[in-house]
């Protein structure tokens, strides 16, 4: 029944995606929409996993023919196009998410099993050697763990099989150890029972004579080769992930903690941050310090701390130090929710539409301009009820006017008075025969 859920809000969302898409578009909006695209594709990449990512590349096609199909202005076609690809990147940054999750859990659960039996017959491998190394005491454990019976070690000269390569930095961090740093905790890799390399973690203490002279040493052992192999999963992960970031090339992808500090950024956002503030920005440093002017910095504050409240919106705003450049953006802020609901903090995901707004901007002012002009034309149009003797016209108001008044009072042509020829010879023949 849950999985049916996840389906329809799949469904429903897409439908309720495509439905205002159409709408917007068929009203003439470009850019209103296209967020209402983003919850099918978290639902279907967080539940669905591969097929998920599969279904969002097929919707962001779709996206894009949509628009295609209502307008050829290259802008919108262009913003259109970026606008797949951050679909198309979302999705695969989900999914590899997802599935990372789905591994570590299934990793997780192998583990606790694995652990769980360990405890069950004591985890710890514990022993006591001397100086030389001579083992003097092993628990049941440790005869297990390498395949040993307690006397074919004890007093005997025999030691644990390390890989050759981890010796020298364990003689090292070994060789400071002093009643004033009596506690050495090493990590390397021995041979278990199997011949099969594993990571342990040892806890090494040593025990002084009144002299300060090392009579003998404490270690207690556990296995944390699944720890080593997580954390070299998780930097091979980072590197992927990080690869899908800054993949995006016209994209600004940042993430900031609570309290307004950088917990990863891309290429692009670096570059952007100096570029408009002159700014070389690090991990760990509160974002509203680079960000110079007053106005803005409040701004970004009071946006951060509406994303840090669980909300998720998109803005158009303006960024930049007067002295360098400002820019415009279309920001989308998104909290950052653990699976028990808190807020680890916000990603924001920015396009740079600088120039759309100025092109935007400058189509505004032509049009006003238009406007302004097209008021100060005026035009005569329809029938003009004219005296056929006097040449009188009737106004709207049922007046009788000059022919010359009536038309400079609805136009902007002006009279100068003269005679013709004829009227010359009709009323002043005299003249008209000098």
């Amino acid at each position: 029944m849950f999985l049916k859920w996840h389906l329809i809000a799949v469904v429903a969302s897409t439908f309720l995606a495509i439905v205002v898409s159409v709408y917007c578009l068929n009203a003439g909006h470009y850019t209103v929409f296209q967020n209402l695209f983003y919850f099918p594709i978290i639902i279907s990449c967080i539940y669905y996993l591969k097929r998920g990512l599969v279904f969002s590349v097929l919707l962001a096609v779709f996206y894009f023919f949509i628009i295609a199909c209502y307008t050829a202005d290259l802008t919108v076609i262009h913003e259109a196009v970026i606008r797949v690809g951050f679909f198309v990147a979302i999705a695969g940054v989900l999914t590899f998410i997802s599935l990372q999750r789905k591994r570590a859990e299934h990793t997780l659960y192998e583990s606790e099993e694995r652990f769980r039996a360990v405890v069950e017959d004591q985890t710890e491998i514990i022993s006591r050697l001397r100086p030389d190394g001579t083992l003097i005491f092993v628990n049941d454990v440790f005869c297990r763990f390498f395949g040993k019976n307690r006397e074919d070690m004890l007093n005997t000269g025999w030691q644990p099989r390390t890989v050759a390569e981890d010796i020298p930095e364990i003689e090292r961090r070994l060789s400071e150890m002093s009643p004033l740093n009596p506690v050495i905790i090493i990590e390397n890799r021995v041979y278990d029972a199997n011949d099969t390399v594993r990571w342990m973690q040892f806890v090494n203490r040593g025990f002084f004579d009144a002299g300060g002279q090392l009579i003998e040493i404490q270690s207690v052992g556990r296995d944390i080769t699944g720890r080593r192999q997580a954390e070299e999963a998780l930097e091979k992960s980072y590197a992927i992930l990080k690869g899908v970031v800054e993949s995006p090339r016209e994209v600004v992808i940042f993430a900031l903690d609570p309290q307004y500090r950088y917990i990863a950024f891309n290429e692009n956002h670096s570059q952007t941050m100096k570029r408009i503030w002159g700014a070389d920005i690090s991990l760990g440093i509160s974002m509203l310090e680079y960000i110079k002017t007053p106005e803005d910095r409040q701004k970004a504050k009071d946006n951060f701390d509406r994303a840090l409240a669980g909300e998720s919106f998109t803005l158009v705003e303006e960024y930049g130090d007067t002295a360098l450049e400002r820019r415009y953006y279309e920001d989308i802020y998104n909290p950052i929710i653990d699976e028990n609901g808190n807020v680890l903090g916000l990603t924001l995901f920015l396009s740079d539409i600088t120039d759309r707004k100025y092109t935007e901007d400058e189509k505004e002012r032509l049009i006003v301009e238009l406007k302004e002009s097209l008021a100060k034309i005026k035009t005569l149009r329809g029938l003009l009820p004219i005296c056929a003797w006097c040449k009188k016209i009737r106004d709207d108001a049922g007046y009788w006017q000059q022919l010359e008044s009536y038309i400079r009072k609805y136009s902007d042509a002006e009279f100068s008075h003269s005679i013709c020829p004829e009227c010359l010879k009709e009323k002043f023949p005299g003249f008209h025969g000098e």
